[in-house]
Protein backbone atom coordinates (compact mmCIF):
# COMPACT_ATOMS: atom_id res chain seq x y z
CA UNK A 1 0.00 0.00 0.00
CA UNK A 2 1.18 3.75 -1.05
CA UNK A 3 2.38 5.30 2.16
CA UNK A 4 1.82 9.39 2.66
CA UNK A 5 4.74 11.52 1.51
CA UNK A 6 5.15 14.76 3.56
CA UNK A 7 5.74 17.95 0.93
CA UNK A 8 7.75 21.21 2.53
CA UNK A 9 5.91 23.90 0.94
CA UNK A 10 8.76 26.49 2.04
CA UNK A 11 12.04 25.31 3.14
CA UNK A 12 12.97 21.77 2.91
CA UNK A 13 14.22 21.25 6.80
CA UNK A 14 17.55 18.74 7.00
CA UNK A 15 17.89 19.38 10.81
CA UNK A 16 17.61 16.49 13.30
CA UNK A 17 14.67 16.79 16.05
CA UNK A 18 15.79 17.82 19.30
CA UNK A 19 12.30 17.84 21.05
CA UNK A 20 8.70 17.99 20.56
CA UNK A 21 6.42 19.49 23.51
CA UNK A 22 7.66 21.79 25.35
CA UNK A 23 9.72 24.14 23.51
CA UNK A 24 7.83 27.27 22.24
CA UNK A 25 6.38 26.82 18.90
CA UNK A 26 5.62 30.47 17.10
CA UNK A 27 7.59 30.64 13.84
CA UNK A 28 11.70 31.17 13.99
CA UNK A 29 14.57 30.35 12.13
CA UNK A 30 13.54 27.83 9.01
CA UNK A 31 9.73 27.24 8.81
CA UNK A 32 7.23 24.68 6.89
CA UNK A 33 3.70 25.03 6.16
CA UNK A 34 1.32 22.27 6.49
CA UNK A 35 -1.36 22.90 4.42
CA UNK A 36 -5.57 21.44 3.73
CA UNK A 37 -8.87 21.41 4.39
CA UNK A 38 -11.39 20.85 6.69
CA UNK A 39 -14.74 19.15 4.64
CA UNK A 40 -18.13 18.43 5.36
CA UNK A 41 -18.85 20.85 3.06
CA UNK A 42 -16.60 23.20 2.96
CA UNK A 43 -16.13 24.68 6.96
CA UNK A 44 -15.10 28.03 7.62
CA UNK A 45 -14.20 29.02 10.98
CA UNK A 46 -13.28 26.01 12.16
CA UNK A 47 -10.07 25.63 14.45
CA UNK A 48 -7.52 23.27 13.41
CA UNK A 49 -4.57 22.25 15.58
CA UNK A 50 -1.44 19.58 15.37
CA UNK A 51 -2.31 17.76 18.29
CA UNK A 52 1.21 16.93 19.38
CA UNK A 53 0.54 14.98 22.52
CA UNK A 54 -2.63 13.03 21.26
CA UNK A 55 -4.83 14.44 24.00
CA UNK A 56 -7.27 15.93 20.89
CA UNK A 57 -7.44 19.34 22.73
CA UNK A 58 -6.00 22.58 21.31
CA UNK A 59 -2.61 23.18 24.06
CA UNK A 60 -0.31 25.89 24.58
CA UNK A 61 2.42 24.94 22.69
CA UNK A 62 0.20 23.44 19.23
CA UNK A 63 0.18 25.30 16.63
CA UNK A 64 -3.21 26.58 15.22
CA UNK A 65 -5.11 28.17 12.56
CA UNK A 66 -8.57 29.01 11.72
CA UNK A 67 -10.21 27.56 8.46
CA UNK A 68 -11.25 30.30 5.87
CA UNK A 69 -14.54 30.43 3.38
CA UNK A 70 -13.06 27.47 1.53
CA UNK A 71 -12.54 25.50 4.54
CA UNK A 72 -8.39 26.02 3.77
CA UNK A 73 -5.95 26.28 6.66
CA UNK A 74 -1.83 26.75 6.75
CA UNK A 75 -0.47 25.85 9.69
CA UNK A 76 3.05 27.40 10.25
CA UNK A 77 5.66 25.14 11.59
CA UNK A 78 9.27 25.68 13.39
CA UNK A 79 11.90 23.62 12.91
CA UNK A 80 10.98 21.58 16.05
CA UNK A 81 7.32 20.79 14.76
CA UNK A 82 7.69 20.00 11.26
CA UNK A 83 9.54 16.42 12.06
CA UNK A 84 6.86 15.55 14.74
CA UNK A 85 3.57 16.63 11.77
CA UNK A 86 4.72 13.53 10.94
CA UNK A 87 3.85 11.43 13.65
CA UNK A 88 1.25 13.23 15.08
CA UNK A 89 -2.63 13.41 14.36
CA UNK A 90 -4.31 17.06 13.22
CA UNK A 91 -7.47 17.84 14.50
CA UNK A 92 -10.42 20.39 13.97
CA UNK A 93 -12.81 21.92 16.50
CA UNK A 94 -15.63 22.45 14.42
CA UNK A 95 -17.42 25.02 16.59
CA UNK A 96 -21.64 26.70 17.29
CA UNK A 97 -21.53 29.06 14.78
CA UNK A 98 -19.04 27.79 12.08
CA UNK A 99 -20.50 27.92 8.29
CA UNK A 100 -20.77 24.78 6.03
CA UNK A 101 -20.69 25.70 2.72
CA UNK A 102 -23.36 22.57 2.41
CA UNK A 103 -26.20 24.87 4.42
CA UNK A 104 -24.41 29.08 4.25
CA UNK A 105 -27.06 30.36 5.52
CA UNK A 106 -27.81 28.26 8.47
CA UNK A 107 -24.72 28.23 10.80
CA UNK A 108 -23.57 25.16 12.18
CA UNK A 109 -25.24 24.39 15.87
CA UNK A 110 -23.89 21.38 17.36
CA UNK A 111 -19.88 21.49 17.81
CA UNK A 112 -18.07 18.26 16.80
CA UNK A 113 -14.41 17.36 15.89
CA UNK A 114 -12.80 15.96 12.86
CA UNK A 115 -9.18 14.43 12.68
CA UNK A 116 -6.58 13.04 10.04
CA UNK A 117 -4.11 10.82 11.21
CA UNK A 118 -0.45 10.89 11.49
CA UNK A 119 0.85 11.37 7.72
CA UNK A 120 3.46 8.71 8.09
CA UNK A 121 1.10 6.08 8.17
CA UNK A 122 -1.07 7.24 5.84
CA UNK A 123 -2.40 5.10 2.48
CA UNK A 124 -2.28 7.71 0.45
CA UNK A 125 -0.53 10.23 -1.97
CA UNK A 126 -2.49 12.88 -1.28
CA UNK A 127 -0.73 16.10 -0.59
CA UNK A 128 -3.18 17.89 1.27
CA UNK A 129 -4.54 17.28 4.39
CA UNK A 130 -7.98 16.76 4.13
CA UNK A 131 -9.82 16.75 7.59
CA UNK A 132 -13.23 14.94 7.08
CA UNK A 133 -15.89 12.51 8.67
CA UNK A 134 -14.50 9.60 6.66
CA UNK A 135 -10.76 10.57 8.24
CA UNK A 136 -12.19 10.74 11.21
CA UNK A 137 -13.84 7.39 11.56
CA UNK A 138 -10.62 5.80 10.51
CA UNK A 139 -8.34 7.51 12.77
CA UNK A 140 -10.50 7.41 15.73
CA UNK A 141 -10.76 3.63 15.76
CA UNK A 142 -7.04 3.27 15.26
CA UNK A 143 -6.82 5.47 18.41
CA UNK A 144 -9.03 3.98 20.68
CA UNK A 145 -7.50 0.66 20.14
CA UNK A 146 -4.14 2.07 20.71
CA UNK A 147 -5.31 3.49 24.56
CA UNK A 148 -7.32 0.07 25.01
CA UNK A 149 -3.65 -1.48 24.58
CA UNK A 150 -2.42 0.96 27.08
CA UNK A 151 -0.16 2.95 24.62
CA UNK A 152 1.09 6.26 25.79
CA UNK A 153 1.04 8.50 22.52
CA UNK A 154 2.99 11.72 21.57
CA UNK A 155 4.97 13.20 19.18
CA UNK A 156 8.22 12.38 21.27
CA UNK A 157 7.30 8.33 21.88
CA UNK A 158 5.95 7.49 17.99
CA UNK A 159 9.38 8.90 16.58
CA UNK A 160 11.23 7.19 19.50
CA UNK A 161 9.59 3.83 19.07
CA UNK A 162 9.77 2.15 15.60
CA UNK A 163 7.77 -1.00 16.96
CA UNK A 164 4.88 1.48 17.72
CA UNK A 165 4.88 3.22 14.46
CA UNK A 166 4.88 -0.26 12.93
CA UNK A 167 1.94 -0.72 15.15
CA UNK A 168 0.36 2.47 13.79
CA UNK A 169 1.16 1.72 10.40
CA UNK A 170 -0.17 -1.96 10.51
CA UNK A 171 -3.91 -0.94 12.80
CA UNK A 172 -4.78 2.16 10.65
CA UNK A 173 -3.64 0.31 7.31
CA UNK A 174 -6.49 -2.72 8.54
CA UNK A 175 -8.59 0.17 9.30
CA UNK A 176 -8.32 2.04 6.14
CA UNK A 177 -8.69 -1.55 4.42
CA UNK A 178 -12.42 -2.17 5.88
CA UNK A 179 -13.49 1.26 5.72
CA UNK A 180 -12.67 1.43 2.01
CA UNK A 181 -13.96 -1.64 1.41
CA UNK A 182 -17.31 -1.13 3.23
CA UNK A 183 -18.04 2.20 0.99
CA UNK A 184 -16.57 0.33 -2.11
CA UNK A 185 -14.16 3.84 -2.49
CA UNK A 186 -10.65 3.67 -2.87
CA UNK A 187 -7.85 4.75 0.27
CA UNK A 188 -7.12 7.71 -1.91
CA UNK A 189 -11.21 8.61 -1.86
CA UNK A 190 -11.06 7.62 1.49
CA UNK A 191 -8.59 10.70 2.23
CA UNK A 192 -9.57 13.20 -0.65
CA UNK A 193 -11.84 16.19 -1.29
CA UNK A 194 -14.91 14.73 -2.58
CA UNK A 195 -16.59 18.09 -3.29
CA UNK A 196 -14.10 19.15 -5.60
CA UNK A 197 -13.95 15.73 -7.08
CA UNK A 198 -17.71 15.75 -7.58
CA UNK A 199 -18.17 12.46 -6.01
CA UNK A 200 -21.88 13.20 -4.46
CA UNK A 201 -22.05 9.33 -3.07
CA UNK A 202 -18.89 10.21 -1.03
CA UNK A 203 -20.26 13.64 -0.24
CA UNK A 204 -24.04 12.67 0.88
CA UNK A 205 -22.36 9.43 3.21
CA UNK A 206 -20.11 12.42 4.97
CA UNK A 207 -23.38 14.46 5.58
CA UNK A 208 -24.75 11.24 7.06
CA UNK A 209 -21.55 10.51 9.17
CA UNK A 210 -21.73 13.84 11.21
CA UNK A 211 -24.92 13.31 13.61
CA UNK A 212 -22.61 10.89 15.21
CA UNK A 213 -19.47 12.44 15.38
CA UNK A 214 -21.81 15.28 17.06
CA UNK A 215 -23.22 12.72 19.67
CA UNK A 216 -19.99 11.42 20.33
CA UNK A 217 -18.39 15.23 20.89
CA UNK A 218 -20.85 16.06 23.26
CA UNK A 219 -21.42 12.77 25.22
CA UNK A 220 -18.11 11.86 25.52
CA UNK A 221 -17.60 15.26 27.16
CA UNK A 222 -20.69 14.16 29.62
CA UNK A 223 -19.11 10.73 30.34
CA UNK A 224 -15.28 12.50 30.91
CA UNK A 225 -17.24 14.50 33.62
CA UNK A 226 -19.01 11.52 35.13
CA UNK A 227 -15.38 9.62 35.30
CA UNK A 228 -13.15 12.16 36.23
CA UNK A 229 -10.78 9.31 37.83
CA UNK A 230 -10.38 7.13 34.67
CA UNK A 231 -7.33 6.74 32.47
CA UNK A 232 -9.85 7.01 29.09
CA UNK A 233 -13.61 7.13 28.42
CA UNK A 234 -15.43 8.14 24.73
CA UNK A 235 -18.79 7.73 23.30
CA UNK A 236 -18.83 6.86 19.53
CA UNK A 237 -22.00 6.82 17.42
CA UNK A 238 -21.26 4.70 14.54
CA UNK A 239 -22.80 3.44 11.26
CA UNK A 240 -22.16 -0.30 11.26
CA UNK A 241 -18.77 -1.28 9.31
CA UNK A 242 -17.96 -4.62 7.85
CA UNK A 243 -15.15 -5.95 9.76
CA UNK A 244 -13.71 -9.19 10.37
CA UNK A 245 -16.24 -10.93 12.44
CA UNK A 246 -19.30 -9.41 10.17
CA UNK A 247 -20.71 -7.94 13.85
CA UNK A 248 -23.13 -4.74 12.55
CA UNK A 249 -25.15 -3.92 9.54
CA UNK A 250 -25.87 -0.67 8.76
CA UNK A 251 -27.60 0.47 11.31
CA UNK A 252 -26.64 3.13 13.74
CA UNK A 253 -25.06 2.06 16.99
CA UNK A 254 -23.91 3.60 20.37
CA UNK A 255 -20.40 2.38 22.39
CA UNK A 256 -19.38 3.58 25.36
CA UNK A 257 -16.55 2.66 26.82
CA UNK A 258 -14.62 3.63 30.22
CA UNK A 259 -11.27 2.55 31.38
CA UNK A 260 -10.33 3.07 35.00
CA UNK A 261 -6.61 1.46 33.98
CA UNK A 262 -4.85 -0.30 31.50
CA UNK A 263 -5.95 -3.71 31.47
CA UNK A 264 -9.38 -2.91 33.24
CA UNK A 265 -12.39 -1.93 31.24
CA UNK A 266 -15.63 -2.20 30.21
CA UNK A 267 -17.55 -1.26 27.42
CA UNK A 268 -21.49 -1.68 26.02
CA UNK A 269 -22.72 -1.28 22.26
CA UNK A 270 -26.62 -0.35 21.91
CA UNK A 271 -27.74 -1.00 18.88
CA UNK A 272 -29.78 3.22 18.24
CA UNK A 273 -32.86 4.04 16.41
CA UNK A 274 -31.70 6.18 12.96
CA UNK A 275 -31.96 10.03 14.72
CA UNK A 276 -29.93 8.65 17.35
CA UNK A 277 -32.41 9.61 20.58
CA UNK A 278 -33.51 5.94 21.46
CA UNK A 279 -31.71 2.68 22.11
CA UNK A 280 -32.95 -0.05 20.50
CA UNK A 281 -31.38 -3.48 22.64
CA UNK A 282 -28.29 -4.35 23.56
CA UNK A 283 -25.68 -5.74 21.05
CA UNK A 284 -22.78 -6.51 23.37
CA UNK A 285 -20.93 -5.69 26.66
CA UNK A 286 -17.28 -6.33 27.74
CA UNK A 287 -15.37 -5.91 30.92
CA UNK A 288 -11.80 -6.69 31.95
CA UNK A 289 -9.76 -7.04 35.17
CA UNK A 290 -6.13 -7.17 35.25
CA UNK A 291 -4.00 -8.15 38.18
CA UNK A 292 0.02 -7.61 38.01
CA UNK A 293 2.21 -9.41 40.59
CA UNK A 294 6.34 -10.15 40.25
CA UNK A 295 5.57 -13.53 39.37
CA UNK A 296 1.48 -13.99 37.89
CA UNK A 297 -0.32 -12.19 35.36
CA UNK A 298 -4.01 -12.66 36.08
CA UNK A 299 -6.52 -11.36 33.40
CA UNK A 300 -10.56 -11.78 33.40
CA UNK A 301 -13.13 -11.20 30.81
CA UNK A 302 -17.30 -10.92 31.05
CA UNK A 303 -19.11 -10.77 27.49
CA UNK A 304 -22.54 -10.72 26.48
CA UNK A 305 -22.72 -11.13 22.66
CA UNK A 306 -25.72 -11.17 20.14
CA UNK A 307 -26.49 -15.01 19.11
CA UNK A 308 -26.60 -16.03 15.24
CA UNK A 309 -30.72 -15.88 15.73
CA UNK A 310 -30.48 -12.39 17.59
CA UNK A 311 -33.43 -10.09 15.99
CA UNK A 312 -34.90 -6.61 17.76
CA UNK A 313 -38.17 -8.16 17.77
CA UNK A 314 -36.43 -11.84 19.96
CA UNK A 315 -33.30 -10.98 20.82
CA UNK A 316 -31.15 -13.87 21.62
CA UNK A 317 -27.70 -13.70 23.31
CA UNK A 318 -24.57 -15.54 24.38
CA UNK A 319 -22.90 -14.86 28.24
CA UNK A 320 -19.21 -15.96 28.80
CA UNK A 321 -15.97 -15.38 30.87
CA UNK A 322 -12.85 -16.31 30.15
CA UNK A 323 -9.58 -15.97 32.14
CA UNK A 324 -5.67 -16.63 32.38
CA UNK A 325 -3.56 -17.40 35.08
CA UNK A 326 -0.11 -17.44 34.07
CA UNK A 327 3.47 -17.41 35.28
CA UNK A 328 6.16 -14.23 34.51
CA UNK A 329 9.03 -16.09 33.93
CA UNK A 330 11.24 -17.22 31.27
CA UNK A 331 9.76 -20.55 31.07
CA UNK A 332 5.86 -19.89 32.32
CA UNK A 333 2.91 -22.44 33.02
CA UNK A 334 -0.60 -21.37 32.86
CA UNK A 335 -4.31 -22.19 32.77
CA UNK A 336 -7.36 -20.80 31.03
CA UNK A 337 -10.78 -21.07 31.36
CA UNK A 338 -13.17 -20.36 29.41
CA UNK A 339 -17.49 -20.83 29.72
CA UNK A 340 -20.39 -19.57 27.65
CA UNK A 341 -23.89 -20.19 27.33
CA UNK A 342 -26.92 -19.00 25.88
CA UNK A 343 -29.40 -16.25 27.41
CA UNK A 344 -32.55 -14.84 26.30
CA UNK A 345 -32.29 -11.39 28.05
CA UNK A 346 -29.65 -9.08 27.80
CA UNK A 347 -28.89 -9.07 31.56
CA UNK A 348 -25.15 -8.31 32.62
CA UNK A 349 -26.14 -8.92 36.09
CA UNK A 350 -26.76 -12.57 35.28
CA UNK A 351 -23.16 -12.79 33.04
CA UNK A 352 -21.43 -11.45 35.89
CA UNK A 353 -22.51 -14.24 38.40
CA UNK A 354 -22.14 -17.23 35.33
CA UNK A 355 -21.81 -20.64 37.04
CA UNK A 356 -18.46 -21.44 35.10
CA UNK A 357 -17.72 -25.07 37.15
CA UNK A 358 -19.31 -28.14 34.99
CA UNK A 359 -18.80 -25.61 31.82
CA UNK A 360 -15.88 -24.90 31.54
CA UNK A 361 -13.14 -25.96 28.98
CA UNK A 362 -9.91 -25.68 30.58
CA UNK A 363 -6.46 -24.86 28.75
CA UNK A 364 -2.86 -26.09 30.21
CA UNK A 365 -0.34 -23.78 28.31
CA UNK A 366 3.32 -23.30 28.16
CA UNK A 367 5.46 -20.23 27.41
CA UNK A 368 8.99 -20.42 26.62
CA UNK A 369 10.53 -16.67 26.06
CA UNK A 370 14.11 -15.30 25.09
CA UNK A 371 16.79 -15.05 27.74
CA UNK A 372 15.63 -11.41 27.85
CA UNK A 373 12.08 -12.07 28.68
CA UNK A 374 10.40 -10.03 26.11
CA UNK A 375 10.16 -12.53 22.66
CA UNK A 376 8.08 -15.39 23.22
CA UNK A 377 9.54 -18.66 21.64
CA UNK A 378 7.28 -21.47 21.77
CA UNK A 379 4.04 -21.88 23.45
CA UNK A 380 1.79 -25.04 23.90
CA UNK A 381 -2.19 -25.47 24.35
CA UNK A 382 -4.04 -28.31 25.47
CA UNK A 383 -7.57 -28.08 26.05
CA UNK A 384 -9.87 -30.36 28.35
CA UNK A 385 -12.96 -30.16 29.19
CA UNK A 386 -16.05 -31.62 31.88
CA UNK A 387 -15.24 -35.63 29.72
CA UNK A 388 -11.50 -35.17 29.95
CA UNK A 389 -10.48 -33.04 33.08
CA UNK A 390 -7.13 -31.30 33.38
CA UNK A 391 -6.54 -31.80 37.32
CA UNK A 392 -6.51 -28.44 37.46
CA UNK A 393 -10.23 -27.73 38.08
CA UNK A 394 -9.42 -25.74 41.54
CA UNK A 395 -7.52 -23.19 39.17
CA UNK A 396 -10.97 -21.91 38.00
CA UNK A 397 -12.42 -18.94 38.88
CA UNK A 398 -9.98 -17.09 40.83
CA UNK A 399 -10.79 -13.49 40.95
CA UNK A 400 -11.42 -13.28 44.56
CA UNK A 401 -8.64 -15.35 45.29
CA UNK A 402 -5.66 -14.22 43.31
CA UNK A 403 -3.96 -12.29 45.45
CA UNK A 404 -3.46 -15.38 47.40
CA UNK A 405 -1.49 -17.02 44.96
CA UNK A 406 2.08 -16.79 43.50
CA UNK A 407 1.91 -19.22 40.78
CA UNK A 408 4.23 -21.67 42.48
CA UNK A 409 0.94 -24.30 41.81
CA UNK A 410 1.79 -23.84 38.16
CA UNK A 411 4.70 -25.61 38.49
CA UNK A 412 3.16 -28.97 38.40
CA UNK A 413 2.50 -28.67 34.83
CA UNK A 414 5.92 -29.18 34.23
CA UNK A 415 5.48 -32.86 32.72
CA UNK A 416 4.22 -31.16 29.18
CA UNK A 417 6.78 -31.35 27.22
CA UNK A 418 7.75 -27.46 25.84
CA UNK A 419 9.36 -29.02 21.95
CA UNK A 420 7.59 -27.44 19.14
CA UNK A 421 7.75 -30.95 17.47
CA UNK A 422 6.09 -33.31 20.59
CA UNK A 423 2.39 -34.59 19.89
CA UNK A 424 1.59 -35.50 23.16
CA UNK A 425 -2.04 -35.13 23.90
CA UNK A 426 -1.66 -35.38 27.52
CA UNK A 427 -5.17 -36.75 27.89
CA UNK A 428 -6.52 -33.58 26.41
CA UNK A 429 -9.47 -33.49 23.98
CA UNK A 430 -7.43 -31.04 21.86
CA UNK A 431 -3.97 -28.96 21.33
CA UNK A 432 -1.90 -26.88 19.27
CA UNK A 433 1.70 -26.03 19.42
CA UNK A 434 3.23 -22.69 18.07
CA UNK A 435 6.41 -21.71 17.15
CA UNK A 436 8.00 -18.45 16.50
CA UNK A 437 11.25 -18.02 14.04
CA UNK A 438 13.09 -14.50 13.50
CA UNK A 439 15.45 -13.68 10.83
CA UNK A 440 18.17 -12.06 13.09
CA UNK A 441 19.29 -13.79 16.09
CA UNK A 442 18.88 -10.31 17.38
CA UNK A 443 15.43 -10.45 19.18
CA UNK A 444 15.05 -6.66 20.05
CA UNK A 445 15.39 -5.69 16.16
CA UNK A 446 11.96 -5.07 14.92
CA UNK A 447 12.97 -4.77 11.17
CA UNK A 448 13.15 -8.57 10.41
CA UNK A 449 10.58 -11.03 8.90
CA UNK A 450 8.82 -13.78 11.71
CA UNK A 451 7.77 -17.09 10.76
CA UNK A 452 5.10 -18.82 13.06
CA UNK A 453 4.35 -22.31 12.56
CA UNK A 454 1.40 -24.31 14.41
CA UNK A 455 0.28 -27.70 14.13
CA UNK A 456 -2.40 -29.27 16.17
CA UNK A 457 -3.83 -32.85 17.11
CA UNK A 458 -5.70 -32.91 14.03
CA UNK A 459 -2.62 -33.22 11.68
CA UNK A 460 -3.13 -29.75 10.71
CA UNK A 461 0.00 -27.65 9.88
CA UNK A 462 0.20 -23.88 9.13
CA UNK A 463 3.16 -21.50 8.26
CA UNK A 464 2.56 -17.63 8.88
CA UNK A 465 5.48 -15.20 7.03
CA UNK A 466 5.24 -11.61 8.23
CA UNK A 467 7.39 -9.52 6.36
CA UNK A 468 9.04 -5.76 7.83
CA UNK A 469 7.07 -4.64 4.55
CA UNK A 470 3.83 -5.20 6.21
CA UNK A 471 2.77 -8.31 3.65
CA UNK A 472 2.60 -11.75 4.61
CA UNK A 473 1.80 -15.20 3.30
CA UNK A 474 -0.08 -18.44 5.31
CA UNK A 475 0.67 -21.92 4.03
CA UNK A 476 -0.97 -24.82 4.82
CA UNK A 477 -0.82 -28.55 4.84
CA UNK A 478 -0.58 -31.85 7.18
CA UNK A 479 2.63 -32.03 9.94
CA UNK A 480 2.80 -35.48 9.12
CA UNK A 481 4.12 -35.34 5.79
CA UNK A 482 5.11 -31.32 6.01
CA UNK A 483 4.08 -30.95 2.42
CA UNK A 484 2.87 -27.14 2.40
CA UNK A 485 1.01 -25.06 -0.21
CA UNK A 486 -0.09 -21.62 -0.39
CA UNK A 487 -3.51 -21.03 1.15
CA UNK A 488 -3.07 -17.01 1.60
CA UNK A 489 -6.64 -15.12 1.68
CA UNK A 490 -7.10 -12.71 -0.48
CA UNK A 491 -8.09 -9.15 0.47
Amino acid sequence: MRRYVFTLVASVITASLTGCGGSDSSPSGNTSTLSGKVIDGYISGATVFLDVNFNGELDENEPSAVTDENGEFDLLLNETLTECSLYVPTVTHVPVGAIDSDSPDTPIAEAYTMISPPPFAMGTDEELLNLTPLSSIVWESVEKELARDGEQLSCQSVIADLALREKITDRLEQQEFRTAQRYNITIDELYGDYIESGNTELHELAQALVPGLQASYAETLVLEENNPEADYVFVEYFIGLSDNFQRYDDSWYRREFVQASTGNWASRTNQVSDDLSEILAVVEQYSQRTKLSDSVEYAEDFYLTRSNEWTLEVPSYYCGVSETYTQIADLAYGVANSANSPVYESSWESCLAFERLGNTTQSLITKVFSDNGNTLLTESYHSFDSENPSGMEHLIGLGDDIDDLDGSELNQLNYIDTAFENTDAYGAAGWRRVKNVYTSSDLEQTQQTQTVHVHTNTDDYTVYVYNPDGTSTMQCGLWSTQELEDCTPDK
